[in-house]
């Protein structure tokens, strides 16, 4: 996650941040708890390296609520290549990619992103007052706000309960939200950000959960929906060829990626497939 010091929105500049310019976003799916450490400002500070050491001690922190045993899941940019999934496996973690591609939208981590930078963005306005340019102190700001979010009730299924709380159920109440996860349905995408119907709601639609032997196209390009380089009606394009699903992988929180004949190596989440045809 980035605060840029460039462009008409140049809030941010390094030297009122200790030398910092994005965060490492790390965030358990159960609990919706968040974890961020900051990343330095120069090539060697969004290495391979430094990101894969930044996550695992995030992740073997004290506070973070699985130390060992989880799944991370990540997209194909640089900075994950290398020592990254190596570096996983020693802290006893399993290293996943789910999109080849960089920038590629993961949910869980771009809703993190979302909460992070809007209440960032609140904090720094509040009272009417205008952001001035590269005066604006997002860090520790970021990791105090962050703190106050674990603390606080979400909205959703696991309602009432705070990240924190969440962390530290066990048996029958922890089997109970997951549940009740797992019942909330099918995985609900955004056609386009910005289009509503007749009543003011946002158009969605559906994505039917693929099976075994499925025949389905996959994105060749992967458009994002949110950031910098977003479109109003983004479009994604579809491979030419069809593939079969040749391995459905359940997770313990209902929703699945998929393998392709094929390309054995490579995990699908459902909005990066069409079909089945």
């Amino acid at each position: 996650m980035y605060f840029s010091s460039k462009g008409d929105k140049a809030y941010y500049s390094k030297s009122m941040n200790e030398g910092f310019d994005a965060l490492a976003v790390v965030v358990d799916r159960f609990s919706g708890y968040i974890a961020v450490a900051p990343l330095l400002a120069r090539a060697k500070g969004k290495s391979a390296d430094a990101v894969a050491h930044k996550t695992a001690d995030l992740i073997t922190s004290g506070s973070f609520p699985r130390k060992k045993g989880g799944t991370i899941f990540h997209d194909g940019g640089a900075e994950y290549q290398e020592i990254f999934p190596e570096k996983m496996r020693q802290i006893g973690y399993k290293d996943v990619v789910i999109s080849a591609a960089a920038g590629a939208p993961s949910a869980h981590a771009e809703n993190a992103v979302r909460i992070i930078r809007r209440l960032v963005n609140i904090k720094l306005t509040s009272g009417g007052q205008k952001p001035k340019k590269k005066t604006q102190k997002w860090w520790p700001l970021a990791r105090t706000l962050v703190r106050g979010y674990n603390d606080t009730p979400l909205t959703d299924t696991r309602a009432p309960y705070t990240p924190n709380q969440l962390k530290k159920l066990t048996g029958a109440k922890r089997a109970a939200v997951v549940r009740a996860m797992i019942k909330q349905g099918a995985k609900r995408v955004d056609k386009a950000p910005s289009r509503k119907d007749s009543t003011g709601a946002k158009v969605t639609k559906n994505l039917k959960i693929l099976s075994k032997g499925d025949r389905v196209r996959r994105a060749v390009e992967h458009i994002r929906k949110t950031g910098a380089n977003k479109r109003p009606y983004p479009k994604q394009r579809w491979s030419d060829a069809t593939y079969t699903v040749a391995e459905v992988i359940k997770r313990k929180l209902g929703y699945a990626s998929y393998v392709l004949d094929g390309l054995p190596k490579r995990r699908f989440e459902r909005e990066d497939l069409q079909g089945p045809l």
